[in-house]
C-alpha cells in the first residue's frame, strides 16, 4: 500500500475520520486497487462505521465484506488477527 493523496469522496470522508478518532486512527493509505484504507483501533470500530454510514458525501451504507487475518506467520506484525471491513457507498 502507498500513502493516500486522493481527493476522491472516498478519500476525504477516510481524511475526516481520521482527524474525528484522532489516536485511535492508524495511517492513510491507498491499496493496488485505489481503494483507500485505515486501520482502527477495535474500541472505535463501531462509532467509525457509523461516520462512513451517515456522512453526507460518502454514504458508506452496504458493507460487502468481513473477513479476518491470521497473521501467525508474521509476529512482527504485533496483534495476530485482523479484522477486515469493506464498505461501499449505493
Amino acid at each position: 500500500m502507498t500513502e493516500s493523496s486522493d481527493t476522491s469522496i472516498p478519500a476525504k470522508c477516510i481524511r475526516e475520520l481520521k482527524d474525528r478518532l484522532g489516536d485511535a486512527a492508524g495511517e492513510i493509505s491507498t491499496a493496488l486497487d485505489g481503494i483507500p484504507t485505515i486501520e482502527i483501533k477495535p474500541g472505535r470500530i463501531t462509532e467509525a462505521l457509523k461516520f462512513l454510514r451517515e456522512h453526507p458525501e460518502g454514504d458508506f451504507d452496504l458493507l460487502t465484506d468481513l473477513t479476518a487475518v491470521d497473521w501467525a506467520a508474521y509476529p512482527e506484525t504485533g496483534d495476530r488477527f485482523e479484522i477486515v471491513y469493506l464498505v461501499c457507498s449505493t
